[in-house]
């Protein structure tokens, strides 16, 4: 129904780019040339599977950085679909207003865990707890809006399997270590819900330190998953000021 209702927009008003709100002038496209252009910049493969850092491709073993290559962590592979700058920047931070941007942002996702073998093939895919009262008037957040468009597209079943245990600090702000204790302990499995043996793909749209991404798989595989992987929109590094260009210190609070 939500995308019915935009394409009788799209016919009434001129459609804008989903990034940067230039007129496309009845273009079927969602971006402007300029903001496809930057973004495609953005979205390269030579990132650690594991952690998201992003890397040299001389440096990759098997698709990881030299840190993850000899440890196997509860997160076992990891997916996103370009760094934490402009313009997927400024579609993620509209998408916390604008649920319609679930379209735009949830096609990219789709795209990038199809292309990965090790993502595609899970079993079930869950949306990271939001750590914010607020959410959208039309009924999701944006994990669970991204988690339910990406596993219609790969026509895989979505179910909210993870949910807080207690009360959490937004991670913005906090350091590698505050934000690791902040998640310790704070989430658990719904009532009623089960995944033994299920391959499982944790969905959230932002990752810095990968702190809420391993803790919600490490309750996953304690209560019997047979693998977590993670995919997110952006790869964010730790803030070290609010002008360096990978900041997640927006007013909306950012995933860990």
């Amino acid at each position: 129904m939500r995308h019915a209702g935009r394409a009788f927009l799209d016919l009434v008003f001129p459609r804008s780019c989903d990034s940067c709100g230039k007129c496309l002038d009845g273009r079927t496209e969602r971006l402007c040339a300029p903001c496809a252009k930057a973004l495609a910049e953005l979205v390269g493969p030579d990132y650690c599977r594991r952690c998201g850092l992003e890397i040299g491709p001389y440096l990759l073993q098997d698709g990881y950085c030299p840190e993850c290559a000899h440890r196997r962590p509860k997160l076992r592979h990891f997916v996103r679909v370009g760094r934490y700058q402009d313009p997927l920047r400024r579609m993620i931070i509209a998408f916390k207003s604008n649920p319609m941007l679930d379209r735009s942002l949830g096609d990219l996702l789709a795209e990038a865990v199809a292309h990965d073998p090790r993502t595609s093939s899970v079993d079930l895919f869950v949306p990271v707890p939001s750590a914010t009262a607020r959410w959208f008037h039309r009924g999701g957040r944006p994990p669970h809006l991204l988690a339910r468009h990406v596993a219609v597209r790969l026509n895989r079943p979505v179910e909210i399997v993870v949910e807080f245990a207690r009360r959490v600090r937004p991670q913005v702000g906090l350091s590698a270590t505050e934000r690791v204790e902040n998640v310790r302990n704070a989430f658990r499995i719904a009532p009623g819900r089960r995944v033994e043996g299920r391959s499982i793909c944790l969905v959230d749209d932002v990752s810095t330190t990968g702190a809420t991404l391993r803790e919600c798989a490490r309750v996953l595989l304690d209560a019997g998953a047979s693998r977590v992987v993670g995919a997110v929109l952006a790869k964010a590094r730790p803030a070290v000021g609010p002008f360096d260009p990978g900041y997640v210190g927006e007013p909306w609070p950012a995933p860990a």
